[in-house]
């Protein structure tokens, strides 16, 4: 997936370099829906270019907030 590519999630078993890892920063749902909504840095706005669906924004962060360790 495209998160995979950039970031670290042992449960998702991606081991991305380029942005943070996920399991260091321990984002709350809130924290990753605005990130993936409207980018930050380097990391496109996922929702606002349409990337991703509304649905599937809040399902990425709902597991992201329980899958980072």
């Amino acid at each position: 997936g495209n998160c995979a590519s950039c970031h670290q999630l042992v449960n998702a078993k991606s081991k991305g370099n380029i942005g943070p890892s996920l399991d260091d920063l321990k984002p709350t749902e809130a924290q990753v829906k605005q990130a993936v909504t409207n980018g930050i840095g380097i990391m496109p706005a996922f929702g606002n270019d349409k990337i991703l669906t509304p649905q599937e924004i809040e399902a990425v962060s709902f597991y992201v907030e329980k899958a980072a360790k």
